[in-house]
């Protein structure tokens, strides 16, 4: 009887929707969202995306992120998003990492 080798493969897809929130009392010209990921160590650029102008106190749907995470060693990583030319608009969101 002939046996395989079998190997397994853990691949660890981060899932997540964009949306963007203007909660500014006025209405905001389009711009551009730079995702990021990082484990604190290492940061690797994910996606970019351009939305329009919204007016005040509205909601944006952006794309959805589809990303294979790398094998960190980390419990935890970041989600970092940043607006092009208006740092003040950037967010991280710290979250948990397990493998």
């Amino acid at each position: 009887m002939k046996y395989k080798s079998v190997t397994s493969i853990l691949l660890i897809v981060f899932l997540s929707e964009m949306w963007i929130l203007n909660d500014l009392p006025r209405n905001t010209g389009g711009g551009r969202v730079i995702v990021k990921l990082s484990d604190g160590k290492n940061q690797v650029k994910v996606m970019d995306w351009n939305y329009e102008g919204m007016d005040s106190n509205k909601n944006q749907q952006g794309p959805t992120i589809r990303y294979r995470l790398p094998d960190w060693k980390t419990d935890r990583f970041k989600l970092i998003l940043e607006i092009e030319n208006h740092p003040e608009f950037n967010s991280e969101y710290t979250l948990a990492f397990r493998q």
